[in-house]
């Protein structure tokens, strides 16, 4: 039985499908690439906003298309009732139950594939050089425009050792960075039963990290996105050691605090500014990211100049801007709505302003000494990320593909695309 995979959205999505394709793997099944026919389509879906939703429902139709007789799986966040899905399923352990009963109700495919002497397809080698590892899933934050608590539920962490065990085997392939990612990573809590002893142990976020640094040869930890109020002096102490990346992917949402308590938010503005200060104190390039949404209901144009000043305040080196989408069944979809004019005019402003503090930042790094891991190759040049998330380019005759090369950055270095 042949099985294509299509992810979209998240981190957390990619680390799923990665578990996925591994389990499947080791029950004997093909995965096949997405544009081939195959026997099961599973789309691990995004239904974050509304162009996520349509994405979605436009990959369901290409799979219909590529093959009618095949069965059509949807998981992750995505709730809407379409013809084509013949199943939607909540977790892994449900996918690989209901294809394994469809496998032994259709003995002939299988066998015919072991005739053919069919082999897994090549798009399982491997493509990246990091990889996405799930250490939580769920939220009980209730953001008035999420809608992801209903898709996934309260927050659930995952053992230690299955972290653990994740992590080496990721090294062993030979990944050199590693991406801790969830829904909420923040909210990690777990019990641990540390080696030869016999009491419990309780684990947060900053505690896995120093157990991952501990047990692992892993040579890079990226952490991705990191609740502004959960975020201590214990977890900022973290990044003084060179395995663990200095970036920081920091939710703001908004710069106005009227803005983030219609959005059930639980900072303040004056709460982000001083964790950022903090950060920069011990780290003056740190990397920070983040995502904002405009337009949102009851935003006026002073909250919006509001957030402009922020971003322009921190300098972020990345902003994901958003406009608003109503999801239903949230809160702020029943709230007076922005026109869609006044949203894409803002979210345009935005992007200018975030354009100018992601040069400024630039600026600051070139002359920097760093290790750049290279991912990939274009044209006769290659590419990779800084520990802090720059994007660098570099020109080299020697295969630089999942290698770390320390670089002196200047003008040649950036890559603004």
């Amino acid at each position: 039985m042949k099985i294509a995979i299509y992810t979209l959205g998240c981190k957390l999505n990619q680390a799923e499908s990665d578990e996925l394709k591994e389990s499947l793997q080791k029950e004997g099944f093909f995965i096949v690439d997405w544009k081939k026919k195959a026997d099961v389509y599973i789309i691990n879906a995004c239904g974050l906003t509304a162009g996520a939703e349509q994405d979605t429902r436009q990959i369901i139709h290409q799979a219909k298309r590529q093959n009618q007789k095949a069965k059509i799986f949807v998981t992750g966040c995505f709730k809407q009732n379409m013809p084509e899905v013949n199943f939607y399923a909540k977790s892994q352990k449900k996918i690989i139950t209901k294809i394994k009963k469809i496998n032994l109700e259709n003995p002939a495919v299988f066998l015919q594939s072991q005739k053919n002497n069919e082999k897994p397809s090549l798009s399982e080698k491997k493509s990246r050089t990091r990889a996405f590892i799930k250490i939580q899933n769920g939220c009980n934050n209730f953001c008035s425009y999420c809608a992801i608590p209903y898709f996934r539920g309260k927050p659930k962490s995952v053992g230690a050792k299955k972290i653990i065990f994740a992590i080496n085997r990721k090294v062993a392939q030979g990944f050199k960075e590693v991406v801790l990612t969830g829904v909420n990573i923040c909210k990690y809590k777990t019990t641990n039963y540390p080696t030869g002893k016999k009491y419990k142990q309780s684990l947060n976020l900053t505690k896995l990290v120093k157990k991952i640094l501990n047990e692992t040869k892993i040579q890079r930890i990226r952490i991705s996105s990191l609740d502004p109020t959960l975020v201590d002096e214990k977890f900022i102490k973290l990044f003084h050691n060179p395995r663990v990346m200095p970036h920081v992917h920091l939710s703001l949402q908004s710069g106005s605090n009227h803005i983030l308590k219609l959005m059930n938010r639980k900072y303040t503005i004056k709460d982000y500014l001083s964790l950022v200060k903090k950060i920069k104190k011990q780290f003056p390039l740190m990397g920070f990211t983040t995502d904002i949404i405009v337009g949102f209901p009851k935003e006026t144009e002073k909250d919006f100049r509001n957030t402009c000043n922020l971003v322009k305040k921190v300098g972020f080196l990345k902003t994901h801007i958003f406009p608003y989408s109503p999801r239903p069944g949230t809160p702020a979809a029943a709230m007076p709505q922005i026109n869609k004019k006044i949203k894409k005019a803002r979210l345009q402003r935005l992007q200018k302003i975030a354009e100018m503090t992601r040069e400024k930042f630039i600026k600051k790094m070139i002359g920097q000494t760093v290790p750049v891991l290279f991912e990939e190759k274009n044209k006769n040049e290659w590419i990779g990320y800084t520990p802090n998330y720059l994007r660098i380019k570099f020109k080299s005759e020697k295969n630089l593909k999942n290698k770390i090369k320390v670089i002196t950055i200047n003008q040649s270095s950036l890559f603004r695309n």
